[in-house]
């Protein structure tokens, strides 16, 4: 038999996800909505388009949003500096 050497390297024609994943740390337990959400990240002037939004689930602690690639950083620099109903909560990027 002859051994293969494993691959070095990233792969490079591997097409990067339409979509990146906010993680916002409140949930259900904080009376938090999707509508919630989507209100703090269009709401305003300089918001985001509501088709640069896509899935949005709610858990009782936490909340994950997708947005999309080319609106990711926005949209966490939105949140982060922003309010949801009133409130700061901490805000990452998965």
């Amino acid at each position: 038999f002859e051994r293969i050497a494993p691959l070095d390297g990233k792969p490079r024609d591997v097409p990067q996800a339409a979509m990146v994943t906010l993680r916002i740390d409140a949930g259900r337990t904080d009376k938090l909505r999707p509508g919630d959400i989507v209100g703090a990240l269009t709401g305003d002037a300089g918001g985001l388009a509501k088709d640069a939004i896509g899935k949005i689930d709610v858990f009782p602690t936490r909340s994950y949003v997708a947005i999309a690639r080319h609106q990711g950083e926005h949209a966490l620099a939105r949140l982060r500096a922003g309010k949801i109903k009133g409130r700061k909560f901490r805000v990452n990027r998965i």
